[in-house]
């Protein structure tokens, strides 16, 4: 559902802050408004199972402890991949005071053609903040058929120094 959701108004504007009634940034209307009907057929789906979710966990740093009450089941096992490595539509980057510009991170992610046997996305990147670049590379994403994988990955570069502790999150790169 969250990668159908829309992010702007019957007039093509995107949805306005409640505090600032200027445009709001994805931390103030998270994915968007939810379209039930495009949600159907999303086109592309990102896939998950259980252990990616344990890695994500772990990456965020739970004890044995909590990993245990968290997941309930044993064995379990974690391979210390990054919490930016778990394939969601949205990406987080966690930034603190100890964190120095110029700053890189990328973010790989991979797509399933649900859709028609061949298509083609292209992603669209709007609303970026000053200070920050952001790329998708490859910008085009080729099926030639049905469940048909695919990566890409977003890379982010922030140039100047941010008000910490801060959180940018930014959702899937718009494909059309």
């Amino acid at each position: 559902m969250m990668t159908t959701a829309y992010t702007k108004d019957n007039t093509g504007t995107i949805f306005k802050s409640h505090l600032t009634n200027s445009s709001a940034s994805p931390l103030e209307f998270g994915a968007g408004h939810i379209d039930p009907n495009k949600a159907m057929d999303p086109g592309l789906i990102y896939e998950m199972g259980l252990q990616d979710y344990i890695e994500f966990v772990c990456g965020l740093g739970y004890t044995k402890k909590q990993m245990s009450a968290l997941i309930r089941r044993t064995p379990w096992s974690c391979n210390n991949k990054s919490i930016r490595d778990l394939n969601y539509p949205s990406f987080m980057a966690v930034l603190t005071n100890k964190t120095r510009c110029p700053v890189t991170m990328n973010f790989r992610r991979e797509v399933t053609n649900v859709g028609n046997e061949t298509a083609v996305y292209r992603a669209h990147l709007e609303n970026i903040p000053r200070g920050m670049r952001i790329s998708v590379k490859p910008r085009t994403l080729t099926f030639t058929r049905k469940y048909q994988n695919r990566s890409f990955v977003v890379g982010i570069e922030l140039d100047r120094e941010f008000p910490f502790p801060m959180a940018v999150r930014f959702y899937h790169p718009k494909i059309i």
